[in-house]
């Protein structure tokens, strides 16, 4: 039901509202009229849908940021990790994000299917 394009923007959006007020209200603005808005005008979203969607993603932002941000200021910062494992991590990360987690999608829909048979 919820849109998962809403939950990803709104979610990033909130990320960069919490370091940066400006660039958090343009990121809010792009989730909601280029991402969300054409969505809803194209019938592949209803409002509740977005709204769910968007409501979620702030919420998961807001508790997952700050969070997330400890744990990667102790790992990264003491020189335990070099650069050639940080660099490939975020990159898969970044990748991830870029295309809506669409690998990670399709395994768990094979790994359902599987499942499925097995049962």
């Amino acid at each position: 039901m919820p849109s998962d394009h809403a939950i990803m923007f709104f979610a990033l959006a909130t990320g960069f509202f919490l370091i940066s007020r400006k660039v958090g209200l343009l990121a809010f603005a792009h989730a909601a009229l280029i991402v969300c808005l054409p969505r809803l005008l194209l019938g592949l979203h209803y409002l509740s849908d977005i709204l769910v969607g968007a409501a979620i993603g702030v919420m998961l932002s807001i508790l997952l940021v700050p969070l997330v941000s400890r744990v990667l200021d102790a790992r990264f910062n003491q020189d335990r990790y070099p650069d050639y494992l940080v660099y490939p991590f975020l990159f898969f990360v970044t990748y991830s994000f870029a295309t809506m987690f669409n690998g990670i999608r399709e395994f768990g829909g094979i790994a359902k299917t599987l499942i499925k048979q097995i049962l």
